[in-house]
C-alpha cells in the first residue's frame, strides 16, 4: 500500500479548490494557495525601549483569499517576515488521520479562533485524509472554532458546497 504524504494530499486539496473557483468563475477574483495569514498583534518594547506593534503571521496549508489585494501595514509596525495582509475567505489545514490526534485539534481550534478575531468572515476547516472519528462531545469542546470533516474522500462535495454558500455570502454582504 501506498501511503500519500501530508504534502501530497495539501496540493490535492489545493487543485480541488482551483477547480471550484474555475468552476464557479471566481478563479480571477480569488486565489487558493499556501500562504501566511495575519493572526494577531503585540504592544512590546524594541530594544531601545521604544513600543512598537507587532503583527503575527502563521502559514496556513490552504487559503482562499482575494486575488492581488492586500492591507499594507505602515508606521511604526515591526512584521514578521512579511509586508502585507492577505485577506482570507477560507482557510483549511489538512491532515492525515494516521498522524491526527486531539491535541493538534486543540491546537488548531486556537489558532482558528485568533484568525477570525481578525477576520471574522473567514471560515477555517480541519480537512482529513482518512477516516479519523473523534468522540461528538470532543468535537464540542475542542473545535469551536473550526469545521471538521474527517475523510475528505467521502466530504469533498460537502466541503464545496460550503464554501460555494459562503462565498455566495460574502458577496450579496459586499465582502
Amino acid at each position: 500500500m501506498i501511503f500519500m504524504s501530508e504534502e501530497d494530499f495539501r496540493k490535492e486539496v489545493e487543485r480541488f479548490f482551483n477547480a471550484k473557483l474555475n468552476e464557479w468563475k471566481l478563479d480571477s477574483f480569488l486565489e487558493v494557495g499556501k500562504t501566511k495569514i495575519l493572526t494577531d498583534f503585540t504592544i512590546a518594547p524594541d530594544e531601545s525601549g521604544k513600543f512598537l506593534l507587532y503583527a503575527g503571521f502563521l502559514e496556513q496549508d490552504v487559503v482562499i483569499y482575494l486575488k492581488g489585494k492586500h492591507v499594507n501595514l505602515s508606521g511604526d509596525i515591526e512584521l514578521f517576515r512579511t509586508d502585507e495582509v492577505k485577506i482570507p475567505f477560507l482557510i483549511a489545514e489538512v491532515k492525515l488521520a494516521r498522524n491526527f490526534n486531539i491535541h493538534q485539534l486543540i491546537t488548531y481550534s486556537a489558532i482558528a479562533s485568533k484568525i477570525r478575531t481578525v477576520f471574522p468572515h473567514c471560515l477555517y476547516f480541519m480537512i482529513i485524509q482518512g477516516k479519523r472519528r473523534f468522540k461528538d462531545i470532543s468535537l464540542m469542546r475542542h473545535a469551536k472554532s473550526l469545521e471538521v470533516f474527517d475523510d475528505w474522500d467521502s466530504h469533498k462535495t460537502e466541503i464545496s458546497e460550503r464554501i460555494r454558500i459562503h462565498l455566495q455570502n460574502l458577496a450579496r454582504n459586499s465582502i
